[in-house]
């Protein structure tokens, strides 16, 4: 791996705005928690109690953190290739695979400023509800597992998209990700239908992560200290699926 190479593409991020775009994101999703005119309610019944809203405020805020990291990570290597700036990595005899894989961390550390603004505006929505301080001593820990969430879909998205346009790469690392965080509902539904939708459903149920899984261990934690190492290994094997593509992958551009 580079250094320069990953603070280029950090930079890169921060030129065009895309870091402060996504911390806007956090900012918008902050205000609609802690305002006191905003109501959660499920089943007819209004959510405000911590212990219930903690869970939904982290799985919509992994959601668009992996969101975030899929759109800062799907057009860099394009982008570097077709303005041929890649060229000067070539002469240094940089090989490919160091330079994808550098590039990739460079919008990890990129799509971790999303983590970042996210977890500061959980900081004070705890603050605001006045939680037990055992949660903002786990905080910490449930940003880790937020941030390798964020690594690995940057990491994989970042690998599709040596072979693939920016947006058919996002397209389908997007679609990926929102079929994982919904799997469990989809398990459910394959079960209660019949007929060759139900057989699809199933397929697709079987392939797809358990990115609901991976993303409800944060808060899994942050509320009683549990883990479910399954799906922290699952996380794992994201990522290094997401690197065995960036060191295999080649362009004919270069």
């Amino acid at each position: 791996m580079k250094t320069a190479i990953v603070l280029n593409t950090v930079r890169e991020k921060i030129r065009k705005k895309q870091i402060l775009s996504t911390g806007l994101i956090t900012a918008v999703l902050l205000f609609f928690f802690v305002s006191g005119n905003s109501t959660i309610t499920i089943g007819n019944q209004q959510v405000t109690e911590l212990s219930m809203l903690l869970p939904i405020y982290l799985t919509v805020g992994s959601l668009v953190c992996g969101l975030a990291a899929i759109l800062l990570s799907a057009g860099s290597i394009p982008a570097e290739y077709e303005r041929k700036s890649s060229y000067l990595v070539w002469v240094r005899d940089i090989p490919q695979s160091v330079y994808h894989v550098s590039v990739a961390a460079g919008n990890s550390l990129a799509a971790a400023a999303t983590a970042v603004f996210f977890y500061l505006s959980c900081l004070i929505f705890l603050l605001v509800k006045q939680a037990d301080v055992n949660l903002f001593l786990r905080l910490p820990a449930a940003f880790l597992l937020t941030l390798g969430l964020v690594v690995a879909l940057s990491f994989l998205t970042t690998g599709f998209s040596v072979k693939l346009p920016p947006a058919a790469a996002g397209v389908l690392v997007s679609s990926l990700f929102i079929l994982g965080m919904l799997k469990h509902v989809l398990t459910l539904l394959s079960s209660s239908l019949t007929g060759a939708l139900s057989v699809v459903l199933k397929r697709v149920v079987r392939f797809v992560p358990d990115f609901y899984g991976i993303s409800s261990q944060s808060a899994n934690y942050l509320i009683d200290s549990r883990i479910d190492w399954h799906s922290v290994f699952l996380l794992l094997l994201t990522a290094y699926a997401g690197l065995v593509l960036l060191w295999m992958l080649r362009r004919k551009e270069a």
